[in-house]
């Protein structure tokens, strides 16, 4: 077949394009009146199926809990209830502990006098050990010289008086849990002896770190070193020693 022999073919208008468009969306209706039109065949079924809008997914969320979704768990309650009733047992025990009663009797009641007349000057500070067998000054080192007398400073009973290591020393008990210790002094008062408060129980004397340069003061509370400055009244002027 030539060019010459075909027929000539119009473009098709917007109407004719239109057409097949509303058929495609009567298609329902066509099907309900001829089920034996060619509209509703399986390829036309497809076809409007083409043309449908596909459902639109809403995506749900979930619900947010309110109330017992932030409670802790039972077990949870039970352990820090278990933790505070602990803790507040410790801190009573702490409370009612002798060395504690002791200590806070010191800070409340009558104070010490000083063991030298006049009082000597501290010359080093007592420093608490991090751990009983840790470094550290366990009392007051306050300015003497050899032979200078050394007096009670609370009403006492002489716990012991003897060497240890390399210097004398002189323990008094002030009470069942206060004790109170000089070094070196030369004790002048046997052990078991009642002293009063200013009485004299010994002198000044050499050995061990002070060697006669000064009064080594220590006080324990249940076995445990503790600031003599608790105990003492007022506090003698510091002096700065010279730097090595």
């Amino acid at each position: 077949m030539t060019d010459e022999s075909k027929p000539n073919r119009k473009p098709p208008t917007a109407a004719a394009i239109a057409r097949p468009v509303t058929l495609r969306r009567n298609l329902g209706s066509i099907c309900s009146i001829c089920p034996t039109d060619i509209a509703c065949s399986p390829l036309s079924r497809d076809t409007l199926s083409l043309h449908r809008r596909p459902p639109q997914r809403i995506a749900h969320r979930r619900p947010v809990r309110v109330g017992n979704s932030s409670r802790p768990s039972a077990n949870l309650s039970a352990m820090l209830t278990a933790k505070i009733a602990a803790a507040a047992v410790l801190a009573a025990a702490l409370a009612l502990s002798p060395a504690r009663a002791a200590s806070s009797e010191a800070g409340s009641g009558a104070r010490w006098r000083w063991p030298t007349v006049p009082p000597g000057a501290v010359v080093q500070a007592f420093v608490a050990p991090a751990s009983p067998y840790a470094a550290g000054h366990r009392g007051l080192d306050l300015a003497a010289s050899p032979g200078q007398a050394v007096v009670a400073p609370a009403a006492a009973t002489v716990q012991f008086a003897g060497i240890v290591v390399d210097r004398p020393v002189v323990t008094l008990r002030v009470d069942d849990h206060v004790l109170l210790s000089f070094e070196p002094v030369a004790s002048e008062v046997p052990v078991g002896a009642t002293v009063e408060a200013g009485q004299r129980v010994g002198a000044v004397a050499r050995g061990g770190h002070c060697d006669g340069s000064c009064l080594h003061v220590g006080v324990r509370i249940d076995g445990d070193y503790v600031s003599p400055l608790l105990f003492f009244a007022g506090i003698p002027p510091a002096v700065l020693l010279p730097f090595e």
